[in-house]
């Protein structure tokens, strides 16, 4: 029994660190951020959105978040911010997650996820047999059957993700394909996206002194409220 227990620590401890790959996301810089590129960003005031860029430029931020608002923020309030790597195309514009999951297929993910599950309970069964009998002296077949059935949900999901990473990069292929064919229109930032923007930063910028003056009256007015007298004082 002390065998079976070390041997699904093991065995657990191993899927630990298969699945601590790194992931999708990346940090990014507030001040080279493109429009339509998907972001994860937490302020200065700890508040955490997501969303598409709409506009963005070295001082402030345009994001469509999650929810469907339109929402301005300064970059120097943004502590940290992350989002896939962006994708360009040949003249600079970036390639959104909405256009890339309009190009995927499955293809790839299905393929990699049978072959990889076959090769992965395969080469599972006899790992979890040889540890089971010849390494832990277990006369027992169940941890065979832990091993083999983990190993294959495991080989399974890592070749799944193998498969799902090659049919991204296929539809970028595809996308940036399409960019080059004639008749395609660039979409660049013009004069009135930038009064827009730096309009919202003004916008932005008078709120937040509207706010801490507030904040500053609040305080002063709570100096100024004199201290109950304490019982027995006269």
């Amino acid at each position: 029994m002390n065998g079976l227990k070390k041997f699904v620590r093991l065995f657990f401890a191993l899927c630990t660190l298969l699945f601590s790959c790194s992931s999708q996301y990346v940090l990014l810089n507030p001040k080279e951020l493109h429009r339509n590129q998907t972001v994860l960003f937490e302020t200065a005031e700890g508040e955490k959105v997501s969303g598409i860029v709409v506009l963005a430029n070295a001082d402030a931020l345009l994001v469509n978040d999650s929810y469907g608002e339109e929402r301005g923020f300064l970059t120097k309030n943004i502590v940290t911010i992350k989002g896939p790597q962006p994708v360009l195309d040949g003249n600079g514009i970036v390639v959104s997650e909405a256009e890339i999951d309009s190009f995927l297929t499955n293809s790839n993910i299905t393929v990699y996820a049978i072959v990889g599950g076959i090769i992965s309970g395969g080469l599972s069964y006899l790992a979890a047999s040889l540890m089971t009998h010849e390494v832990l002296n277990i006369d027992n077949d169940a941890p065979v059957y832990v091993g083999a059935t983990a190993g294959l949900t495991v080989g399974t999901l890592l070749f799944a993700q193998s498969g799902a990473r090659r049919d991204r990069e296929k539809a970028i292929e595809n996308i940036l394909l399409s960019r080059t064919e004639p008749g395609y229109e660039i979409s660049l930032p013009d004069q009135y996206d930038d009064i827009m923007l730096r309009q919202k930063i003004k916008e932005i910028v008078e709120e937040r002194m509207q706010m801490e003056a507030e904040i500053d009256q609040l305080l002063n007015e709570m100096d100024n409220i004199e201290e109950p007298a304490k019982k027995g004082e006269n």
